[in-house]
């Protein structure tokens, strides 16, 4: 079964923050204690990180609905993971 309706493209450039802020920060945790670059690569996560949430702040149709971390339940279950 097809879905049916308007077919949207895909954000390539969004989808490409997200995985460029998490590239760094899954190097930084398997290679933790082993490389001495570690604290670099947390801090270029870290700042990309942040560059994928301004934008997806300015997004149509955001990847992450970011209105849902100010429920503090979601907050505190998402802080718990990490």
């Amino acid at each position: 079964m097809r879905p049916t309706g308007v077919r949207k493209p895909i954000d390539w450039g969004r989808i490409f923050s997200l995985c460029s802020c998490l590239g760094p920060l899954l190097l930084a945790l398997t290679w933790y204690g082993t490389v001495t670059h570690v604290r670099e690569l947390q801090i270029a996560s870290m700042a990309l990180f942040a560059v994928f949430l301004l934008i997806e702040r300015r997004a149509v149709e955001p990847l992450i609905v970011l209105n849902l971390f100010r429920d503090v339940r979601i907050s505190l279950v998402s802080a718990s993971i990490f």
